[in-house]
């Protein structure tokens, strides 16, 4: 539970990094 919660709270830094990288950089990355 505590590993979900942190994951949680890390998604806007993750999507923020995702637009700053452009999502170009994303396709070779299975969704």
């Amino acid at each position: 539970m505590e590993k979900r919660r942190a994951a949680v709270l890390a998604m806007p830094k993750l999507i923020k990094e995702w637009k700053k990288v452009g999502k170009k950089n994303w396709t070779r990355f299975p969704k």
